[in-house]
């Protein structure tokens, strides 16, 4: 390229440089200044140290969800990045002053093969080569802790934690209470009233594996004439849930 015919140019702009567009005449230098050509006459200039290869790898963090590590891109670069087959935006984001930058993402994902890509809307391009494999086929465990068992409803609760040991991510945790409806799980289970009650629960994956149903039998106190309530005194006429024979009084016994 003629030097006289640029406005501003040196070695480190041709050395640095990230795009080339014929069609706007100019470079982009990796700091963000743009240097503009006076005239349409271009010539092949060959960066020094090679211009860097942008490569999209993925990588799994450790806690069940993945890493797509964008390198070589060009300082401060924006950049948008992608989950496909079924296009799925990750995010825009933009590399840092080395030209590279990380982006966390987790499932739940089905059975299938995956390509993270990074579209470069400076140049329309796109950067692909983040792919990874989803086989997954165990299913989630699910436990459950149980607060408070045999005190007043206030008091008793119900927590579930979940593991997956396969690559697809959770994508629930459920429950009912005796024969009610399957709800999903997402804070602790509380009681409102006294007596005996089965929680079940289970968990299915982003895979579709579903848990062996598990179940836990709960016993919850009657909040009155069970405790410190004044009732016990004359019986609580039978009431269940207080450890009495049903339609006798339990003569001031909790």
């Amino acid at each position: 390229m003629n030097q006289a015919a640029m406005w501003i140019i040196n070695e480190e702009t041709l050395t640095r440089a990230r795009y080339v567009r014929p069609t706007s005449h100019g470079f982009l230098h990796s700091s963000g200044s743009a240097y503009f050509a006076r005239d349409l006459a271009f010539q092949r200039m060959d960066f020094l140290d090679g211009r860097p290869t942008a490569t999209v790898t993925v990588v799994e963090d450790g806690n069940g969800g993945r890493v797509a590590q964008l390198r070589g891109f060009g300082a401060h670069e924006p950049l948008d990045v992608w989950l496909r087959p079924k296009p799925v935006e990750l995010g825009v984001v933009t590399t840092d002053a080395d030209g590279s930058v990380d982006v966390p993402f987790s499932g739940p994902l089905p059975r299938g093969d995956y390509e993270v890509t990074a579209s470069r809307p400076m140049t329309r391009g796109q950067i692909g080569g983040g792919t990874f494999t989803i086989d997954d086929s165990v299913a989630p465990t699910t436990k459950a802790a149980v607060v408070g068992a045999r005190g007043r409803p206030a008091d008793v609760s119900v927590t579930l934690t979940t593991t997956d040991a396969g690559d697809s991510g959770l994508a629930r945790t459920e429950y009912r209470v005796d024969a009610g409806a399957w709800t999903t799980y997402s804070q602790p289970i509380t009681f409102a009233t006294g007596g005996s009650f089965t929680v079940a629960y289970r968990s299915i994956d982003g895979a579709g594996n579903v848990e062996a149903t598990q179940s836990v039998v709960v016993p919850v106190r009657w909040d009155k004439g069970c405790g410190d309530h004044g009732e016990n005194e004359k019986g609580n006429g039978g009431r269940p849930g207080c450890g009495n024979v049903p339609g006798q009084p339990n003569a001031g016994k909790p």
